[in-house]
């Protein structure tokens, strides 16, 4: 892929960012998107993914159709691109591997400088932790249900009577597994999280 091709027409000066419509479709059908340029201010209702990279091996069969061009993904990305996308809606999305020119070093160091206000600017950050699973469900469930008031909080007193109570045993080990995953060591994860205006947990 000749990244050229895809940037040539979308250079970024200081205080603009890419995003990435992702087009609907079905879910495991090519993936194809368009890449656009927008200011600070006028980039509005989109999701900013946070995701792990993957490894680099893993970039054989994955691939995402950006203004026509393919672009080769790690598997991860391209897993979570599959579940994010919308059979009937397009998605719009800022996503680094993507909407950032990983080839122009310049470039890369001034998009940095506006990473804060990418993810608190977006409508919502989508966290995500890798393909889904029964102990991210397990999890979901448990939180929903040491909410008692329905409100979004944790309620303290129904967290401490879970810890010493042996029916919730195999909840706190999903929880610890959950937290395992290689996401959470990564260095960005605490500003793209803290300045999310809205978090959505996506995936495992």
């Amino acid at each position: 892929m000749n990244t050229l091709s895809i940037y040539h027409h979308c250079h970024l000066n200081p205080f603009k960012i890419r995003l990435m419509t992702l087009l609907p479709d079905t879910f495991g059908s090519d993936l194809q998107s368009h890449l656009a340029r927008y200011t600070l201010n006028e980039a509005k209702d989109y999701d900013a993914l946070s995701y792990v990279w993957g490894k680099i091996e893993d970039r054989a069969r994955h691939l995402l159709h950006v203004n026509g061009y393919p672009v080769i993904l790690t598997a991860n990305l391209y897993h979570a691109l599959q579940h994010i996308r919308d059979p009937a809606e397009p998605a719009i999305l800022w996503v680094d591997a993507i909407c950032i020119n990983q080839n122009d070093t310049t470039e890369r160091g001034s998009q940095v400088l506006l990473m804060r206000n990418i993810y608190s600017g977006a409508k919502q950050v989508v966290s995500w932790l890798g393909v889904p699973s029964m102990d991210v469900r397990v999890v979901t469930e448990f939180i929903a249900e040491l909410d008692r008031e329905d409100d979004g909080e944790l309620n303290h007193v129904s967290i401490l009577q879970s810890v010493f109570d042996p029916k919730f045993l195999n909840k706190w080990q999903a929880i610890l597994y959950l937290f395992s995953f290689p996401y959470w060591k990564r260095g960005w994860i605490i500003q793209e999280v803290v300045c999310a205006r809205k978090l959505l947990k996506c995936g495992r």
